[in-house]
């Protein structure tokens, strides 16, 4: 399978399971992104999607992380941009993280309020 396919399935395997609400598959999905962050050093996507984790389990510091990270290595790949710049938004109630999957093309995202207010009461 090639890389684009492997990064590609990586990017709906991690919506899915953010998409599930299960907080106790967010290990995993972390342990999915750093496996392939090893085996596609120069790839922008696992960083994205790490960034996207990050956020969502409140490390907001380590999402900007692995955002500038993703940024860097592809500074015109359109989700990692416009998840940059949902962090650096002071209003970020209704926006959408994109997962950098074709879905996104489509504009289908997951809501941030909705994965901010599930969140908080898993914590």
């Amino acid at each position: 399978m090639s890389n684009i396919n492997n990064l590609s399935l990586l990017c709906v395997n991690i919506k899915h399971i953010i998409e599930s609400n299960d907080s106790n598959k967010y290990q995993l999905a972390a342990n999915m992104i750093s496996r392939s962050m090893a085996e596609y050093p120069d790839s922008a996507k696992p960083h994205n999607l790490m960034g996207i984790l990050k956020e969502l389990t409140g490390d907001h510091a380590g999402a900007m992380k692995h955002f500038r990270a993703a940024y860097a290595l592809d500074p015109q790949d359109q989700a990692v941009k416009h998840n940059f710049e949902i962090l650096c938004s002071f209003n970020t109630l209704g926006k959408t993280f994109e997962y950098g999957d074709e879905n996104d093309c489509q504009n289908i995202h997951k809501n941030v309020t909705a994965l901010r207010t599930f969140k908080k009461l898993t914590l």
